[in-house]
């Protein structure tokens, strides 16, 4: 088990070296940070401004829908933005010089992975959080 945890800080202190060589490469995470921070923002002010604030907080559908598309939306942007570190450690491991456009074109050839792993987060936290609350109700 410590093997397993040794190498695995050693890959992410690897990782982080790649950062420090090559700090352009950090750009894209921050970009992902930003895009997704934004996209919450949009979602706060469109329902602030159509008067959805008030029913978010009783309205069980309009819940599970804001639910579903914030884990949607974090789940596939956080994974596109990993596939694209991966390969670039990948790149950088092996020796080369990995590039920003080098590693968007390798996450852009898993989008339709990246689509489907974020489209079934997306449906089944809903479901087993109603699950979990709809037992807990029936044990009151």
């Amino acid at each position: 088990m410590s093997r397993k945890f040794s190498r695995g800080l050693a890959v992410a202190d690897g990782s982080l070296d790649m950062f420090r060589a090559n700090p352009r490469l950090a750009a894209l995470p921050l970009c992902s940070l930003l895009l997704v921070g934004s996209g919450f923002a949009v979602a706060a002010g469109i329902a602030l401004h159509c008067g959805l604030a008030a029913s978010l907080l009783t309205n069980d559908f309009l819940q599970y829908t804001a639910l579903f598309v914030s884990i949607a939306l974090t789940s596939s942007l956080g994974t596109f933005v990993n596939a694209a570190v991966a390969h670039c450690a990948f790149r950088y491991f092996d020796g080369g010089v990995p590039t920003v456009e080098e590693r968007l074109r390798a996450a852009w050839e898993a989008r339709r992975a990246i689509a489907v792993q974020a489209l079934t987060s997306a449906t089944l936290v809903p479901f087993c959080t109603s699950s979990t609350r709809n037992s807990a109700s029936l044990e009151a």
